[in-house]
């Protein structure tokens, strides 16, 4: 799972994020909040809620999506009480948002996403 925007609560505070406003409305208008609230991945991991085994990936280069929304996703569902399934963070050190990759780590991430599915399914 690429985690783009995973706190809609404070997306705007980050990055590019003031630019994405008229697109996810602010949080800081209760009405645009309100629908926010609704989908925030981190806002909506529930008390008791499982999750499959996941593999959350960010760039830490990544100039337009700040890697922390990867980061405090994961952390939060590593965290939370009466998740059994492992929660996996991998943070890509040499690269940024998906575009901005060579061919060659391209390459290695779809190898790597492979590695995780394959070990995770049991093959």
């Amino acid at each position: 799972m690429d985690i783009e925007l995973g706190d809609m609560v404070r997306y705007h505070k980050f990055l590019m994020g003031p630019y994405w406003i008229p697109e996810y409305g602010s949080p800081e208008i209760r009405d645009d909040f309100l629908t926010i609230i609704k989908y925030s991945p981190y806002h909506n991991i529930r008390h008791g809620m499982k999750v499959p085994s996941i593999l959350v990936k960010a760039g830490e280069n990544d100039a337009r999506v700040d890697p922390l929304h990867a980061k405090k996703f994961a952390a939060a569902l590593q965290n939370h009480l009466g998740q059994t399934e492992p929660i996996f963070l991998y943070i890509d050190f040499e690269s940024g948002h998906g575009s901005g990759q060579s061919i060659e780590q391209m390459i290695d991430n779809i190898e790597f996403e492979l590695r995780y599915i394959m070990n995770t399914i049991g093959m």
